[in-house]
């Protein structure tokens, strides 16, 4: 995936002190080629001292207009770098049209520049399990 982003302080700047951040682009590969890309994830640093810690879900919708719901938990040190690497895992919420009842998930990782938010990327590597597969 590649996708730009908007972040802008989450409102809870005890209990998280980060971010609230909006993301769309573009997604492919298998199952899903040619994509939009829309997600929606809290970065806090407050949660897990010394690192960020995000939580997100994203919708990956083809041109056809299936549609792959996914939830993401993902971790990276904090550090005075401007690249952040976050990483952890994803899990297949639900689908729409031909990604209707799927199950699925497994490990993801980001690529971001804290100084450039219009060029992030995102790796999924894992299993989609599709109804008439079970």
């Amino acid at each position: 995936m590649n996708f730009g982003v908007v972040a802008t302080t989450h409102p809870d700047t005890v209990g998280c002190n980060g971010y609230q951040v909006v993301g769309t682009g573009t997604a492919g590969g298998a199952p899903v080629n040619g994509a939009a890309w829309a997600q929606d994830e809290v970065a806090c640093t407050a949660t897990v001292p010394g690192t960020y810690d995000i939580k997100g879900t994203a919708t990956l919708t083809e041109s056809d207009g299936d549609k792959l719901f996914i939830s993401y938990e993902l971790s990276a040190p904090l550090s005075s770098d401007t690249m952040v690497y976050p990483s952890g895992t994803f899990k297949i919420l639900r689908g729409e049209g031909t990604f209707e009842d799927s199950t699925g998930g497994g490990q993801m990782s980001a690529k971001v520049n804290l100084l450039d938010h219009a060029h992030a990327s995102a790796t999924l590597t894992g299993y989609i399990r599709k109804y008439w597969q079970v």
